[in-house]
């Protein structure tokens, strides 16, 4: 009897076991099919001689001229985006259209929902070595050409990436009642009320500049950061990064982009592919105060220096809202 009952035991085990097998195969399956079909539409594209202006809106011609890549951009190749949730998915198209870093993409075409659906984010990663020059921009995928994670923090690949990312920042606060308020991607905040969520955030723009793995949501050692930490960071803003935008100085920082590396604003610079609030692309200002003046002290020092730092590379590239006007022209065509 006891000999059954074992065997039963195990046979159930076994059992279960495949069904969670076969489950987990399904998913991995399906994310397959979904990046192998991202990348064979990329190599069909190439093959045609296509640069994607069948995906396009509008014409899809290319400028005959146009400001060519700056010394800072030539240095700054490879560039790596290091991209915090809710800073901005929108300036993965501002990169892709810097000055001959992605050949394979024509000033009109953009990286979202309606072009490349609900994941466009990760099927733009599937077709992102065959459009991109891999010496100018490093893709988020695996050496098989699989889309990894969206985002990684730099840790110690530091060293190795140093000179070459960039990143725009936010507000920690602004930026986590952003993420819980996502209609799209939960973020972590699963049955979560928004004053536990935000301790569970704590310190995850720090820890993502100094720590490996996966950010969203942060690893709960993020919470262990300290405020040496920060100021290690901002460091690392300082010396490792070519460029850091501010989401709240959002056009701002595209023309300094521009000044810095060179290229033409464009109006898929402003355009905002994944609105918090669907329909409406504007800057929110949230209300924190049910926080009750909760703060995140490590990243809140982290911000500043970051802020301190966009300052300083407005008054060395004479970016202004005045000097800037010429690029906000872009603006005005996507409204």
């Amino acid at each position: 009897m006891a000999a059954a009952r074992r065997a039963f035991i195990f046979f159930s085990i076994l059992f279960l076991a495949d069904a969670m097998f076969k489950k987990g195969a399904k998913q991995l399956v399906s994310l397959q099919e979904e990046s192998a079909r991202s990348q064979s539409a990329g190599r069909k594209l190439l093959a045609s001689g296509s640069d994607l202006r069948s995906f396009g809106r509008g014409s899809g011609n290319r400028k005959a001229t146009g400001a060519p890549a700056t010394s800072a951009l030539l240095a700054a190749q490879p560039l790596k985006w290091m991209h915090t949730s809710k800073c901005g998915t929108s300036f993965l198209n501002v990169l892709i259209h810097l000055p001959d870093v992605c050949p394979g993409v024509d000033d009109s075409f953009q990286v979202n929902t309606e072009v490349l659906g609900d994941l466009f984010e990760i099927n733009f990663e599937g077709l992102c070595p065959h459009v991109c020059d891999g010496r100018k921009f490093l893709c988020n995928t695996d050496l098989q050409g699989m889309p990894k994670y969206a985002h990684v923090g730099v840790g110690h690949q530091y060293e190795f990436l140093k000179g070459h990312l960039v990143t725009m920042l936010r507000d920690p606060i602004q930026r986590i009642f952003s993420a819980y308020t996502d209609p799209n991607w939960p973020h972590g905040a699963e049955d979560q009320d928004i004053v536990s969520y935000a301790r569970s955030e704590a310190h995850a723009m720090t820890c993502q500049i100094m720590v490996d793995g996966d950010f969203d949501p942060p690893p709960a050692s993020c919470g262990d950061m300290k405020e040496t930490d920060a100021e290690e960071a901002v460091t690392r803003l300082r010396e490792g990064f070519a460029f850091v935008g501010l989401v709240e100085e959002w056009d701002l920082s595209i023309c300094l982009l521009h000044r810095m590396f060179g290229g033409d604003c464009l109006s898929s610079d402003f355009t905002d592919v994944r609105p918090t609030f669907p329909g409406d692309s504007k800057s929110h200002d949230y209300d924190t105060s049910v926080l009750e003046g909760y703060d995140d002290p490590v990243d809140r020092m982290l911000y500043n220096g970051a802020k301190q730092l966009f300052k300083e590379r407005l008054l060395a590239y004479n970016v202004s809202q005045e000097s800037c006007q010429p690029c906000f022209a872009a603006k005005l065509k996507s409204a």
